[in-house]
């Protein structure tokens, strides 16, 4: 039972906590080494995981497990520590080897050879201040291990955290979104020039749509990601696009024939055109909303809506 329990609460931990992952890994074999060799890399490991214990408000945040910051990993750092050559007593239910050891050799249960170790830190998301304080620590979190990877002579590291893809996607927006509005101002003088009318009556609809999906979205307290901050472009950018299916539409008709008539050879032609390519964005979107991906899933919720 206590084995079912711990399966169960770590497979629902993996997906809904929120947390600080570092995986190190070695050239070589790292428990079966020299003495000195071993020091070496028991020492930047330590390094590191005492590095991280340090950032500002890891106490506060940290989500605890019988009165201490819970790790997942520790338990095989802590007996390697101790033995140093060969590493005993981590099979079982409450093992972690398996899931943070890399093992390349194993007898009963004492690991000889492993070449990487997966450490994790889980933190606290309880109410809003402290999802505010994770998600600061997370990003100092990631600014820390970025550093460490040049001090480590021994040792690779990657590292990951539940916001690192919203981090790096909101960078990536903010340096792109000057490209970004540079080109729908080039979209929008040239769709005006070629339609021959002030096309920013047109441009309403698509105002509007983007306020009330915004305003919606916000009341139901979906987060807004800084991704989302290029939507109103591709909502603009799919107009014009059906834009374009209907004036081509238009212009295949006689001229000779009343303005109804036009209009429904128009739309005769053209309607179908416009309804697939709204039907394939919107089944983009609803896919997009069911990615593990955070900041992709909030930007498709809110381009869909």
């Amino acid at each position: 039972m206590g084995a079912l329990y711990e399966d169960v609460e770590r497979f629902f931990g993996d997906i809904f906590a929120a947390y600080g992952r570092i995986l190190a890994k070695w050239p070589f074999c790292f428990i079966i080494a020299s003495a000195v060799l071993s020091g070496l890399l028991g020492f930047e490991i330590d390094y590191v995981i005492e590095k991280v214990m340090n950032i500002t408000d890891y106490e506060i945040v940290c989500a605890r497990n019988d009165g201490q910051c819970a790790i997942d990993g520790m338990d095989s750092i802590r007996k390697w520590n101790r033995e140093r050559s060969r590493v005993c007593g981590l099979s079982g239910a409450n093992s972690d080897a398996d899931d943070y050891l890399a093992i390349t050799h194993k007898i009963g249960d004492c690991v000889d050879l492993a070449k990487a170790l997966k450490i994790r830190f889980y933190l606290r998301r309880d109410n809003e201040r402290i999802l505010r304080d994770s998600k600061e620590w997370q990003k100092r979190f990631i600014s820390l291990l970025n550093k460490l990877k040049s001090e480590l002579n021994y040792t690779v590291v990657n590292y990951a955290a539940t916001e690192s893809l919203s981090i790096e996607l909101n960078a990536r927006v903010r340096v792109d979104l000057k490209k970004f509005a540079f080109t729908v101002l080039i979209m929008i003088v040239y769709t005006t020039m070629h339609m021959h009318y002030k096309l920013y009556y047109e441009l309403n609809y698509s105002l509007l749509a983007i306020l009330g999906s915004c305003g919606l979205l916000s009341v139901l307290e979906i987060p807004f990601a800084d991704s989302c901050g290029v939507m109103p472009f591709l909502v603009l950018g799919v107009g014009v696009d059906d834009m374009f299916i209907l004036m081509s539409g238009w212009r295949q008709t006689e001229i000779t024939s009343s303005v109804d008539e036009r209009i429904a050879q128009t739309l005769r032609s053209s309607a179908i055109s416009v309804t697939i390519t709204s039907l394939t964005d919107l089944l983009a979107f609803c896919i997009g909303a069911t990615t593990p991906f955070y900041s992709v899933r909030c930007f498709c919720v809110y381009a869909g809506k």
